[in-house]
């Protein structure tokens, strides 16, 4: 088992100290029990302050070998005040490891295996230039490390940190009614993993996006300069709203999506909305493999109150290894919310379908998700796979939450294979400050 070095412990203890000393200041100062801790901070007009502590216990079942590990990591955004047109943000985690075990023998150990050890990163660094100053009100330039909030790179906040691209984007909704656009370069990206360093791309640091992708692909990182998107979205055509997307990298590939959400039933009793995403991959230039990837997702989403039940299905098409789904970035397909990603969806010629719902009530939220894929040929000669998650999320406070987690998979493997199965436990207890 591998000990947490002191030096990770204590800087830990340090921030969780000066944010225990923040918060009795702050409930000395004002009984009102929402008052941000360093309202009295933001207060004096030099930029807002906030962040988080949470603390993430999580477990894995592999058959029989099991793997844990807990840890507790601090978050603290920072905006500026506007100067001019410029805004400054940073958000900085850290995370330590506080314990791991299990019978599970790797070589980093369980808390790695599990991706959920310790790491500390810059993980928001950019200047945001918006052009009201051209009667541009809604059109922006930013520019350095920011949260990925896109189709092909999701924000994915998973585990101890959100997705984010180190990247120069040009956001508008000023140059045509109804329609806005994004326009970026991508240079480095971190992943919602809690791993830092290492040898693959589940990485919290960050790493040259060509790196990351060759990682994923177990390839020499070719000659290329980072990775161009661009996304478009609009709702003028009436109860629909549409997002295509491209994200291109030289010598590498190309992924093209196109969304579209149809509201077929609108009323104050049941409202219904059918909900479509098809991505394409292409490889491009001297990329070592070739990739014709192609997927489908469609479902039909019934909300009533509090309550909303999404049945949907999934295709991955063609007949070989050429045609497996890369994710890299993740992305917003259903799948890949699954706790385990155990029924191996993005394969080709698999077929799923799934059945989502939610319900609110007070300050509790309830999730399930069940998911099952046909493996017809390739995987393990042919298999059927299926998992089970069920979330549960209550807001003690508005500041205070508890959230419980758990998945089960289970793979019934044809051709000789040995059948599988897989467990997930994870905890979060945190508190927004």
């Amino acid at each position: 088992m591998q000990t947490q070095s002191f030096k990770s412990r204590l800087t830990s203890f340090v921030i969780l100290a000066a944010f225990v000393l923040a918060c009795s200041h702050g409930q000395a100062a004002d009984k009102d029990e929402n008052r941000s801790p360093l309202a009295s901070l933001n207060e004096l007009g030099a930029g807002t302050f906030s962040g988080k502590i949470q603390a993430l216990f999580m477990r894995r079942n592999y058959d029989g070998q099991d793997a844990s590990s807990g840890t507790l990591a601090e978050t603290l955004n920072y905006r500026s005040p506007a100067l001019g047109p410029l805004t400054l943000k940073l958000q900085y985690i850290h995370a330590t490891r506080l314990f791991e075990g299990g019978s599970l023998d790797t070589a980093n150990g369980p808390a790695w295996t599990i991706l959920n050890t310790d790491f500390h990163v810059l993980n928001e660094a950019y200047i945001n230039m918006n052009f009201g100053f051209l009667d541009l009100p809604e059109t922006d330039l930013t520019v350095g490390r920011q949260v990925a909030d896109y189709n092909f790179a999701p924000t994915y906040a998973i585990r101890q940190k959100p997705q984010a691209i180190e990247a120069a984007v040009v956001s508008s909704e000023d140059m045509i009614p109804g329609l806005s656009f994004e326009l970026g370069h991508i240079e480095e990206f971190s992943s919602w993993s809690t791993r830092d360093g290492g040898n693959d791309h589940y990485k919290a640091s960050f790493n040259e996006i060509e790196d990351v992708i060759a990682d994923s692909e177990g390839i020499a990182s070719p000659d290329t300069h980072g990775m161009q998107f661009v996304t478009v979205s609009s709702d003028v055509i009436p109860r629909t709203e549409m997002t295509v997307y491209d994200l291109y990298g030289e010598n590498l590939y190309n992924t093209f999506g196109a969304k579209a959400n149809v509201a077929l039933l609108e009323s104050e009793g049941l409202n219904i909305t059918w909900k479509n995403h098809y991505i394409m991959q292409k490889d491009v230039g001297d990329f070592p493999t070739e990739l014709d990837a192609q997927t489908i997702e469609s479902a039909l989403a019934f909300e009533k109150g509090n309550l909303m039940l999404q049945p949907g299905v999934m295709t991955v098409f063609g007949g070989d290894g050429d045609n497996n789904l890369r994710h890299p970035l993740e992305s917003t397909l259903t799948w890949e919310y699954i706790l385990d990603w155990f029924p191996r969806p993005n394969l080709e010629g698999s077929d799923s379908a799934y059945l989502k719902s939610t319900y609110t009530f007070g300050d509790t939220l309830l999730y399930a998700l069940y998911f099952v894929t046909d493996h017809d040929r390739a995987t393990s000669g042919g298999a059927f796979d299926q998992e089970l998650d069920i979330v549960v999320k209550h807001n003690v406070t508005e500041r205070f939450y508890v959230t419980l987690k758990a998945g089960y998979g289970y793979r019934d493997n044809r051709a000789g294979a040995s059948n599988t199965s897989r467990e997930d436990y994870r905890l979060f207890v945190g508190y927004k400050f």
